[in-house]
């Protein structure tokens, strides 16, 4: 738990998610959206709003890992409800609280805990919403939800020679044995007793099959395996940490992939632990 902790505090104090969670808490401080540019003063705002975007993204990120630890990467409608009830039920009594700290010590009247709660899932529900339709729609990228996200800016093309671009090479054969319309890459294969779980960007399946016939299927795709029952994809993995001792590594959907020791070493000499 401290792991997630300290991972979610660096989130929020990264470059770019301080940028933006600034940028935010100035927009609404100037705009004073929920009756806040009547009943604070500027500076009021401003430390109001910066409390709820900081507290909001750091809350936010654990409870998303404590999903993709305790729910299978198939469910992912269950990791966003999980999200969801988290943080109506732990960010509810915060806004509410901090509103009272701020406005609730006048005649002016504050919310009541179920508005702020009703308010708080609703729109949880619909930032979880908007980001599972644009993972689906740019399965390529990802916003700011995970931990190797980055937000995409637009800017002006310069002008560049055309030259041709090269073939686009052939999916390997185990993306065949996936349902019609799952989007590559192959992040990840974990042995499940006779089943292979296939995890994909946004998506896992599971295919019945020995794990070494998987494995082979992969057509020269450039991975290791992290344990017995795990393979990953090299270019799928952005670092590796501990928990409670044990090794993993921690890959771009956010998984984390049990590391033994018999392939500790081969894993070392590639540069991934």
């Amino acid at each position: 738990m401290y792991g997630v902790l300290t991972r979610s505090l660096r989130l929020v104090l990264s470059p770019v998610v301080l940028a933006i969670w600034v940028l935010i808490a100035l927009a609404a401080a100037a705009v004073g959206p929920l009756d806040t540019y009547s009943n604070l003063t500027l500076p009021q705002r401003g430390l109001y709003w910066g409390a709820i975007c900081g507290v909001s993204v750091f809350l936010a990120n654990i409870l998303r890992e404590l999903a993709v630890k305790t729910i299978p990467a198939e469910l992912m409608w269950l990791r966003d409800v999980l999200v969801v009830i988290g943080m109506t039920l732990f960010f509810s009594p915060f806004v509410f609280f901090l509103t009272l700290l701020m406005i609730g010590q006048s005649d002016r009247v504050a919310p009541s805990f179920l508005k702020v709660s009703v308010l708080v899932a609703l729109l949880s529900t619909v930032i979880q919403t908007i980001k599972r339709i644009h993972s689906k729609a740019s399965p390529q990228s990802e916003f700011l939800g995970g931990e190797t996200g980055a937000l995409g800016l637009a800017h002006l093309p310069t002008p560049i020679e055309i030259v041709p671009s090269p073939p686009t090479p052939e999916p390997p054969r185990l993306m065949r044995r996936l349902p019609e319309g799952a989007q590559g890459p192959v992040l990840h294969l974990s042995a499940r007793d006779h089943f292979v779980d296939v995890e994909l960007p946004y998506e896992t399946h599971s295919v019945r099959m020995r794990f070494v016939d998987a494995i082979a299927e992969l057509d020269g795709v450039e991975g290791y395996c992290t344990h017995r029952s795990h393979w990953v994809t090299s270019s799928a993995v952005t670092g590796a940490e501990r928990d409670n001792g044990r090794l993993f590594l921690r890959l771009t959907s956010g998984t984390l992939v049990p590391v033994s020791r018999t392939y500790r070493p081969q894993l070392e000499q590639a540069g991934l632990v």
